[in-house]
């Protein structure tokens, strides 16, 4: 199992150290990220899994929406939190909104 590191120095990085959206690498301080891409699946999954038992449970209409929502919130958080551990992401350096990824 391949555990998370920085891109820019390769030092590994644990769940602990891990914020959202963005966070600073415990060693050489390069802003660094959880790719979306992962953070999307995670959430898709979670969603999938909160309403199947949600309408496994007998929910349905208003209700079953409902429920479901909160409860995607909830396993979506589990799972990108759990998936780090079981299934770490690889960690891309964080790009500024709008910078084109290009130094000033």
């Amino acid at each position: 199992m391949e555990s998370m590191r920085c891109p820019a120095c390769s030092v590994m990085i644990g769940v602990t150290h891990v914020r959202f959206p963005h966070f600073a690498c415990p060693n050489c301080r390069s802003e660094i990220c959880i790719p979306s891409r992962y953070l999307f699946k995670a959430r898709l999954l979670g969603a999938a899994i909160a309403f199947l038992g949600c309408y496994l449970m007998g929910l349905s209409g208003a209700v079953l929406v409902v429920c479901g929502v909160l409860f995607s919130v909830l396993v979506g958080t589990m799972l990108t939190t759990a998936g780090m551990v079981v299934s770490p992401p690889v960690v891309e350096k964080y790009f500024h909104p709008g910078s084109l990824g290009l130094k000033s």
